[in-house]
Parts: C-alpha cells; structure tokens; sequence
C-alpha cells in the first residue's frame, strides 16, 4: 500500500515495493480521478466532445482502441486500461526531464499528470520543458496554467476544467514542490537542506513541501491514500 504520513511540518513519507506503481504514478492516478470524473466511476463509454477528435473516452480519460462502445468496463477494467498509460507517463517524463530524479513526488504527480491528460508531444516542445531543463523548476511550473485549450465547435477555447487541475498541478509543482533543482543540489551537496522558514522541501525527493492554501483536487488526491492501500496492498 502507499502509507502519506503528514506531519506538522508537512513531511510525506513514501515507500513502494520494486513491482508496485510509484509514488507519484499513483498520486497522479488520484489527480487524474478527480478531474476527470469527480472520484465517480465510469464504465460506460462516451464521445468526449471537448476532446481531440472527440474520441470515445472511458474511466478516468481512457481514449484509443481498447475503448468498446456499449461494453461496460468494471473499475477493475479500468484500472488495468490506466495504470499502464500512467507508467508510460511517467516514463516519457523521466526521458523528457534531465534533472527528473532531483523532484520531489508532488512535482512528479504534477508533471505525469500533464503529459497523461496532454500527451508527451505537447510536452516534448514546450517551453515548460525548456524551462526545467535549464535548472528553472518554477518557472517550468507556472507555465502549466498556460496548457488549458480546448476545440469546441471548430473553435479553440479555454476550459475551466483544466483551468482548475492546471492551478492544483501548478501548486503542487511550485510550492509543494518548493525550490527545485538548485535547492535539490544544495541539499546533496551538503547533507541536508538548509533552507528558510519558507524553504518548504525544496522540491527534494521525498520531502514534499507544506501547502499554502487548500483545493478540492489536493485535497482529493492526499484521501485517495486509503483507496490506494486497498488497490495495492504491495505498496508499503
């Protein structure tokens, strides 16, 4: 199971079994399940007329061909169509991002997110990328918000949906996350973190940092903590 033990000063603990999904995959999962469907099951496909394409979409965003319309997909179904799409994810992001194994899990659940609900291309040329290639963690982190278009009608447009869960990722990435790669250095370098007061994890592997404000979609992914106990009872 995956135990997210927050203490007074904010602290996530995480450990995973070698064949259980990580960490942040299952954070991201969480995420994803409330901004895609409200924590709700769905297992029956539908035509996601915000979409590209407008593809026949199941679960939590599953697209493509192992979508039947008319089957009912149980949430056992549906865990077995996201999981693998979550991995190649956080897969693509671990390709993508050269200092990837200096975040923290929060700024690893905010980035698979984007690239589950975006796909690695509008990643791969984007200046977010850039940014965080180039040591700028939080500059990369506050051009997700930018990531929130839509075609309706023939028109691109902004969806408040996205909007939202881009202000939660862009959160969890900046300030959960805190200072990135130059704070994660300082760290190693120097045998812990020396930060301030407003130093909170500095974006370290497994020290989240403390939250500043509260948001439904945050707050959705900390409770998914008991589902995940259930799902993966690996996770220790």
């Amino acid at each position: 199971m995956l135990v997210i033990a927050a203490g007074g000063a904010g602290i996530g603990t995480y450990v995973a079994t070698r064949d259980a999904p990580s960490p942040a995959v299952l954070l991201a999962m969480e995420i994803g399940a409330y901004y895609e469907s409200g924590g709700r099951h769905i297992g029956t496909p539908y035509v996601d007329k915000l979409g590209k394409g407008q593809p026949w979409t199941v679960c939590n965003g599953v697209t493509g061909p192992e979508v039947v319309p008319g089957k009912y997909y149980t949430p056992e179904d549906c865990e077995r169509l996201e999981l693998p799409k979550y991995r190649a994810a956080e897969a693509s992001a671990r390709r993508l991002f050269t200092y990837w194994d200096d975040y923290n899990v929060w700024v690893r659940a905010s980035l698979i997110d984007m690239i589950y609900n975006l796909g690695e291309t509008a990643v791969a040329g984007s200046t977010l990328l850039r940014k965080a290639n180039g040591g700028d963690l939080i500059g990369a982190c506050v051009e997700m918000p930018r990531f929130v278009y839509g075609t309706v009608g023939g028109r691109k447009v902004v969806l408040q949906g996205l909007v939202r869960r881009r202000a939660t990722t862009a959160e969890l990435c900046a300030e959960w996350g805190g200072r990135g790669i130059s704070a994660s250095r300082r760290c190693s370098h120097e045998g812990g973190c020396l930060g301030g007061p407003h130093d909170h994890g500095a974006g370290i592997s497994g020290t989240p940092g403390k939250p500043h404000r509260h948001d439904t979609g945050r707050r959705a992914a900390l409770r998914g903590r008991g589902r995940m106990r259930r799902r993966h009872p690996r996770v220790a």
